[in-house]
């Protein structure tokens, strides 16, 4: 649902403005006459835990990645001064 505040028709507006009251009532009826259900809050919370997770996830990766090429250029530059020294 949509409302325009900038409504010229004021009675379209009230009108709007009248369903979304009902829906909300609806839905906090619905919810036990609780705005936000702890079943709300737990999804929510899981989902915040879930991008947490995936961002770490990347973070240790992007790590894991970085030390890997510092040790591969490590290896590189001992094999090419011991090539040198031979």
């Amino acid at each position: 649902m949509t409302i325009n505040n900038e409504e010229n028709n004021k009675e379209k507006l009230d009108e709007k403005v009248e369903k979304l009251i009902h829906l909300i009532d609806d839905m906090v009826k619905a919810n036990g006459n609780k705005v936000f259900t702890n079943q709300n809050y737990m999804h929510a919370e899981k989902a915040l835990r879930d991008m947490e997770e995936k961002e770490m996830e990347k973070i240790e990766e992007e790590e894991r990645k970085k030390v890997k090429r510092e040790m591969e250029e490590k290896v590189s530059k001992r094999a090419t001064h011991r090539t040198l020294l031979l």
